[in-house]
């Protein structure tokens, strides 16, 4: 019993869990499939990029609307409170400007972009 209790605490410390971090929309190609396939590669970090810049200009969008409305005075009590991923975010008596504004950063922050070729060990 004790040898399995200690193969799982060993399965959790592997070091490859522990350095890597999560990234939402990465693209994470063996260096195998890459060379086997050039033009499916070349396609995956084409729609990826589009992906990523679409994300960046509705990002932007929302952060300029929101410095807009908050420059202008625009008033209002907005609150939130979301929980995702492990992550929570809780936001009180804002004024919508604010909250436009750190939506549009957290659409950039998602929509970032990332596509990896990995090299075989």
């Amino acid at each position: 019993m004790a040898d399995n209790e200690e193969s799982k605490h060993d399965h959790f410390n592997e070091p490859n869990e522990m350095e890597e971090t999560y990234t939402p929309m990465q693209v994470n190609i063996d260096e195998d499939f890459a060379s086997k396939n050039p033009e499916v590669v070349k396609e995956l970090s084409k729609h990826q990029l589009l992906y990523s810049m679409a994300g960046l200009i509705l990002g932007a969008g929302c952060m300029l609307g929101g410095i807009v409305l908050f420059l202008n005075g625009v008033t209002g009590s907005t609150s939130w409170t979301a929980k995702l991923l492990g992550a929570e975010s809780q936001l009180s008596d804002a004024a919508p400007g604010a909250v436009l504004f750190i939506v549009g950063l957290f659409i950039v922050l998602i929509t970032k972009y990332a596509f990896n070729v990995k090299k075989n060990a």
